[in-house]
């Protein structure tokens, strides 16, 4: 019989312990909507052509730009916000998110002509006008979970992002047997952003919140948000220009396949933002605040678990691509294996300069997201320069690739300048990340005595 405790069995006492753990959660939350979306992508696939997801890539491509120049940071603010309980405080924050959304879907709608035009594709006006109603959902969303997130309720706001992917699944999916085109994603994503909002109001303890100006609230915001507006600004022109420009150098079906790469790769990168957002970042503000002396165990800590196991996998995307890609999707899509290689190598570092940068955040350095997309930006403007001036997109996509390494060396710089970061704990995670590389390539060159495998990686 098994020893128990608290009249548990001891072995599922230590499964639910380690199943709350917030590596845990968001771990589980990754595999889980990660799942989900690979489901949707193998339907979608099937029922859409190449160009539907070029056309959804440049939609993405607006939508994205006109959020990062009205970035205030309203998250992180109110994460990082030594009181929340006023009421008057929190009245402001929501109006002025509110504001900003709205101005966004009228801009979109607005230069929908504009923007198809800049983009080389008049087929994007109408589409644009209509995926402009997903912020018009969106807008009324309470706090809810920006709080959620400052009080570590993981558990409820990662349920409900699972929820919200299973919805989006069955309404993207059930539109595309309709429409057979890009219509059945962008209907998809305004029903999904008005059931957020909902639920941000019905799932929470929410307050029914009144429109509030309060000029002394609103300079604190913008005091604290200005270099998140900076940043936001360069992270703009960093994930948005290869996507530009490749949208004038391939066809429409070609930039589909890339699109579908790209968000593949996003993979990664997603759990990298929630874990640093959801987890790290609310940890470290609240152990500054505790105890600014236990903040580099508190660091390292936090990562000693996950980082080898993360720099593992990403090392294994990017070696085990060509298979990935044929295990999933058509021959139409083969060229997508060789995308997802090379976009895959920001991953295998971003984790690294997240958490430097959260925790730089924590400490009071606001900028630092700011220099280190500085830093970001002197390495890929140059480079991309010069690659579109010779007319090579692969040019472009190498200098993407490494974009992230001058960023993590600069965060860990700051950090140890801090006295935060230790470099004899963080290195060894990279040794993972290149096992991975070795384990995925002998995994791909042994599936490939068997069956074929187009070899349009990066290790041929």
């Amino acid at each position: 019989m098994l020893p128990e405790k608290g009249g548990i069995p001891f072995e599922w006492a230590q499964i639910r312990a380690l199943a709350k753990r917030d590596p845990s959660i968001i771990i589980g939350t990754m595999i889980a909507l990660n799942l989900l979306r690979l489901i949707s992508t193998l339907i979608l696939t099937r029922l859409m052509a190449p160009a539907d997801f070029g056309i959804l890539g440049l939609v993405t491509v607006v939508h994205y730009t006109i959020n990062m120049l009205f970035d205030v940071g309203t998250d992180t603010f109110i994460v990082r916000h030594h009181d929340i309980e006023d009421r008057r405080f929190l009245n402001v924050v929501w109006t002025v998110r509110v504001a900003r959304t709205l101005l966004s879907a009228a801009l979109i709608a607005v230069f929908a002509s504009l923007f198809s035009r800049f983009l080389g594709n008049e087929s994007l006006t109408p589409v644009l006008v209509v995926s402009a109603l997903g912020l018009v959902a969106a807008a009324p969303q309470s706090l809810s979970f920006s709080i959620a997130i400052r009080n570590k309720q993981l558990v409820l706001v990662s349920s409900i992002d699972v929820f919200l992917a299973v919805l989006s699944l069955i309404l993207t999916v059930g539109f595309a047997f309709i429409f057979r085109n890009y219509w059945a994603a962008v209907i998809s994503s305004i029903v999904g952003s008005a059931i957020r909002s909902l639920l941000s109001y019905f799932m929470f303890p929410s307050p029914v919140y009144r429109f509030a100006y309060d000029r002394k609230i609103v300079a604190d915001m913008w005091r604290f948000s200005r270099f998140v507006t900076g940043s936001s600004l360069i992270t703009l022109f960093l994930t948005q220009i290869d996507k530009v420009v490749l949208g004038h150098f391939l066809s429409i079906e070609q930039f589909g396949t890339y699109i579908l790469a790209v968000n593949l790769a996003f993979v990664p990168q997603t759990f990298c933002g929630m874990y640093g957002q959801r987890v790290l970042f609310p940890t470290y503000s609240q152990a500054y605040r505790n105890d600014p002396s236990s903040m580099r165990r508190v660091f390292h800590q936090k990562l000693s678990r996950v980082g080898p196991l993360y720099c593992f996998m990403v090392g294994g995307l990017i070696s085990f691509a060509p298979v990935l890609i044929a295990m999933m999707y058509q021959d139409r899509y083969a060229q997508a294996a060789y995308y997802l290689a090379l976009l895959s190598i920001p991953s295998f570092f971003a984790l690294a300069s997240v958490a430097a940068t959260e925790a730089l955040i924590a400490v009071g350095e606001v900028r630092a997201t700011y220099y280190a997309n500085l830093v970001r930006l002197g390495w890929l403007f140059p480079a991309t320069g010069l690659a579109v001036y010779s007319g090579r997109t692969d040019a472009i996509l190498v200098a993407i690739a490494f974009s992230e390494l001058p960023a993590t060396i600069y965060t860990w710089w700051k950090l140890r300048k801090a006295g935060v970061l230790s470099l004899r704990r963080e290195l060894p995670t990279f040794v993972f990340g290149v096992l991975g590389i070795g384990v995925g390539w002998a995994a791909y060159k042994t599936i490939g005595f068997f069956f074929h495998i187009t070899p349009v990686g990066l290790f041929g």
